[in-house]
C-alpha cells in the first residue's frame, strides 16, 4: 500500500512537472508570437510612414526642382527673346533713322549747292548778258550819235565853206 502510495505521489509530481514545463513552452509560445506580431506591425508601420514620408518628401522636393527649373528655363528664354527683339528692333530704328538723316543731309546738300551754283549762274549769265547789252547799246549810242554829229558837221562845214566860197565867188 506504501509502495502504492509513494508511487502515485510520485506521478502526481512528474504531472506537475510536466504541466510546468507545458505552461513554460505556452508561455514562450506567446512571448515569441508577440514579438513576431510586434515586430511585423512595426515594421509595417515603419515602411508605410517611411513610404508616405519619403513620397511626400520626393513630390515636395521634385515639384520645387521642377518649378524653379522651369521658372529658370522660362526666364531665360524670355530674356533671350526680349534681348533679340530688342537688338533687331533697335538695328531697324537706327538703319532706318540713319538712312532718312542720310537722304535728308544729301538732298539738303544737294539742294544747297544746287541753288548757290544755279544763283552764280545766273548772277554770271545776267552780268556777262548786260555787259554785253550794255557794250553793244553804248557801242550802237556812240556809232549813231557820232555818225549824225559826224554828219551835222560835215554838212555845216560844207554849208559854211560852201556859202563863203559862194559869197566872194559873188563879191569878184
Amino acid at each position: 500500500m506504501v509502495h502504492g502510495a509513494g508511487k502515485r505521489v510520485s506521478s502526481r509530481g512528474q504531472l506537475r512537472a510536466s504541466l510546468e514545463k507545458a505552461e513554460g513552452c505556452l508561455l514562450s509560445t506567446h512571448s515569441l508570437v508577440v514579438s513576431l506580431v510586434g515586430s511585423l506591425v512595426v515594421s509595417l508601420v515603419c515602411s508605410l510612414v517611411g513610404s508616405l514620408v519619403g513620397s511626400l518628401v520626393c513630390s515636395l522636393v521634385g515639384s520645387l526642382v521642377c518649378s524653379l527649373v522651369v521658372s529658370l528655363v522660362v526666364s531665360l528664354v524670355v530674356s533671350l527673346v526680349v534681348s533679340l527683339v530688342c537688338s533687331l528692333v533697335c538695328s531697324l530704328v537706327v538703319s532706318l533713322v540713319g538712312s532718312l538723316v542720310c537722304s535728308l543731309v544729301v538732298s539738303l546738300v544737294v539742294s544747297l549747292v544746287c541753288s548757290l551754283v544755279g544763283s552764280l549762274v545766273v548772277s554770271l549769265v545776267v552780268s556777262l548778258v548786260g555787259s554785253l547789252v550794255c557794250s553793244l547799246v553804248v557801242s550802237l549810242v556812240v556809232s549813231l550819235v557820232g555818225s549824225l554829229v559826224g554828219s551835222l558837221v560835215v554838212s555845216l562845214v560844207v554849208s559854211l565853206v560852201g556859202s563863203l566860197v559862194g559869197s566872194l565867188v559873188c563879191r569878184e
